[in-house]
């Protein structure tokens, strides 16, 4: 994978990370460090479902505030 030069990372109903993060798939909350591992580059997080407090918890699980 470090060979490969990624533009940016693309995660799809984002709501997840916060919603399931916790508890039912922790994982989630790994996405970050796992960025950091293979190679920092923007990220966009796509949901259509998350209220205000959602969207914060997934901008702070990504690092992205």
């Amino acid at each position: 994978m470090r060979t490969v030069k990624i533009s940016f990372y693309a995660i799809d109903e984002a709501h997840c990370i916060s919603e399931w993060g916790h508890d039912f798939r922790p994982e989630y909350r790994k996405i970050r460090p796992i960025i950091n591992e293979i190679g920092n580059a923007p990220i966009i997080a796509l949901t259509a479902t998350a209220t205000d407090k959602v969207r914060t918890d997934i901008k702070k699980s990504l690092g992205i505030i």
